[in-house]
């Protein structure tokens, strides 16, 4: 039976690909677990459809992420703590501390790009 692949498999190939496998491993084993679709020209127009999703939703990433790279390129971020006299640091930097400033820098080039996006928040208390 030949089948088309829903997700890699180590030993039968990668995702897309149309292999032909034995009737019961692709009732029994493939198709069960979602692995694979028999190979009929309908599934063949689906996985191509799906494939070219994917890429566009991976194409929209890249440039996200490249958006990002550029808004931080040359962006320097100071974290002061307390040290010793030998210069040591009393506790660590932890990875949220790394985390915090460069949040409040995404947020500020968010609300620069967007004007109709509103910067305050209300908490819901009053004083």
């Amino acid at each position: 039976m030949k089948v088309i692949l829903k997700e890699d498999v180590e030993t039968l190939g990668k995702r897309g690909d149309t292999i032909k496998v034995t009737d019961g491993y692709a009732r029994n084993y493939l198709i069960p677990k979602g692995l694979a679709l028999e190979a009929t020209s309908i599934s063949a127009r689906a996985i191509e459809h799906e494939k070219k999703l994917i890429a566009k939703r991976a194409e929209k990433e890249k440039k996200n992420a490249e958006a990002m790279l550029a808004a931080f390129s040359g962006v320097a971020v100071t974290i002061a703590r307390k040290t010793a006299d030998q210069e040591k640091l009393f506790g660590s930097v932890t990875t949220k501390d790394i985390e915090r400033p460069w949040r409040r820098r995404v947020s500020r080039c968010s609300a620069s790009r967007s004007p109709s996006r509103s910067r305050s928040s209300s908490s819901g208390s009053t004083p």
